[in-house]
């Protein structure tokens, strides 16, 4: 459930555990989610989970790109979905969550899944996927060293169908936090990017670009906020709108 960090608002993130309208409209409104880029993300991006492997996962050792560089937070929008970076992570088998391992070995160290499930009124957490409630919104993560704050490396949703929603990534950079988004149309192709950068303590509101796009990739509006303590400017079908206009507009391209 796009978590942004620890236990702290069911994490913070619960944007995350909830951020889909693919959470349902419901729980989308708790929100703060391979090289499959913008264009190509119909395949294993939106399609249903795979079953329950018949191979139980316990420990796997996972190369994962924490040590790499986000891009630099833009301050204008993407012209199309095409333009947005691709995910960090070209591991097509995390679209699966029965392929998640229970505890990974990374180059951080070990990191123990972390499973939360269910909707905006009860949120499940475990450690396994046995901790799962079945047709529930479903989101994972890694609790990572040094096992406090927000989310470091991948963090998916799954709505209740089963559909891919949300991936998401997060990593201590300099002297903040950045944490990236895509979430799909349930069909697969992009429909949202955000890119946000905290203050490392993650106190205050986070410079951010947030977009939306159509299925064909074109641009409909976006939210920005160039530096932390600056105001958002936004746009929804090439018109200024105020904040709440655009979080009304980008719920309704959420929901379709």
């Amino acid at each position: 459930m796009s978590r942004l960090g620890d236990s702290g608002a069911v994490r913070r993130a619960l944007r995350g555990a909830a951020v889909a309208a693919l959470l349902v409209a419901a729980v989308a409104a708790l929100l703060v989610a391979a090289s499959l880029g913008a264009a190509a993300v119909a395949g294993a991006v939106g399609a249903p989970a795979a079953a329950a492997s018949t191979v139980p996962q316990t420990t796997r050792r996972l190369n994962w790109p924490f040590s790499a560089h986000a891009p630099a937070m833009p301050t204008t929008p993407h012209a199309s979905a095409r333009e947005v970076p691709p995910y960090p992570l070209t591991d097509s088998t995390l679209a699966d969550p029965h392929a998640w391992p229970n505890k990974a070995l990374t180059s951080l160290g070990p990191c123990v899944l972390r499973v939360l499930s269910g909707d905006g009124d009860s949120i499940a957490e475990g450690e396994s996927m046995e901790a799962a409630k079945p047709a529930h919104t479903l989101g994972l993560s890694y609790n990572c060293p040094p096992h406090v704050g927000p989310v470091i490396g991948p963090d998916y949703t799954w709505d209740p169908d089963g559909n891919l929603a949300i991936r998401s990534w997060g990593r201590y950079e300099g002297d903040g936090y950045v944490w990236r988004e895509w979430s799909y149309y349930k069909t697969g192709e992009l429909v949202g990017y955000l890119h946000q950068v905290w203050p490392k303590d993650m106190n205050g509101d986070p410079k951010a670009l947030e977009e939306y796009f159509d299925r064909e990739g074109k641009l409909l509006g976006y939210s920005v906020t160039p530096a932390i303590g600056d105001s958002a400017t936004a746009r929804w079908n090439g018109k200024p709108v105020s904040q709440a206009e655009f979080n009304k507009a980008r719920s309704g391209a959420k929901t379709h």
